[in-house]
């Protein structure tokens, strides 16, 4: 099993947005909603950048750069730095965070012949809104900003499927859990 995953420390970080003020994200401004590489949750008294960028991984019988989250923690005072060279885009917020989710994606190749497991989605629940951050196919860097939206709507599981199925020739089945931290 392939595990393209936040790490233990990195869901640490994420757990303890809970009870802190979401000031605002940073993210370099591609096409509206929609991130290349990297974004910048700003709280009240820390910072995390969420990362979707791609690494060598186990694919099949070789490897392949596939994308996947990771973050890391940041002091207040440490500018964003956007991957792509547009415009930073900066959205205020300023809401306390009541709850924080991880959105994983479990998928299954071939009844087993490649199995891979993606953290897909942040969601970010205030006492106003719902926000989540998305990754999808799993080449792409690109990652998907929401608002008040279901993620199983964003990117449907028949998405994953279609996406991992080269055209039909794959067998693929998907097992998506959503967990609080």
């Amino acid at each position: 099993m392939v595990k393209a995953k936040f790490s233990n420390d990195m869901l640490e970080y994420i757990k303890s947005m809970v009870g802190h003020v979401f000031c605002s994200y940073e993210y370099g401004n591609m096409v509206q909603n929609e991130a290349y590489g990297n974004f910048q949750i700003n709280l009240d008294s820390f910072a995390i950048e969420f990362l979707n960028e791609v690494k060598e991984l186990p694919f099949f019988d070789s490897t392949e750069d596939i994308s996947y989250f990771a973050c890391e923690k940041k002091s207040l005072n440490e500018p964003f730095k956007p991957y792509c060279e547009e415009p930073c885009k900066k959205h205020l917020i300023n809401e306390k965070i009541l709850s924080v989710y991880i959105v994983e994606d479990r998928i299954s190749i071939n009844d087993g012949e490649y199995d891979i497991d993606f953290d897909m989605a942040i969601i970010i629940e205030t006492c106003n809104h719902k926000y989540i951050f998305s990754r999808d196919w799993f080449f792409s860097e690109t990652i998907n900003i929401s608002l008040d939206k279901e993620f199983d709507n964003i990117y449907t599981i028949n998405n994953v499927i279609e996406d991992w199925s080269d055209e039909g020739e794959n067998k693929v089945s998907v097992i998506r859990t959503t967990k609080k931290l």
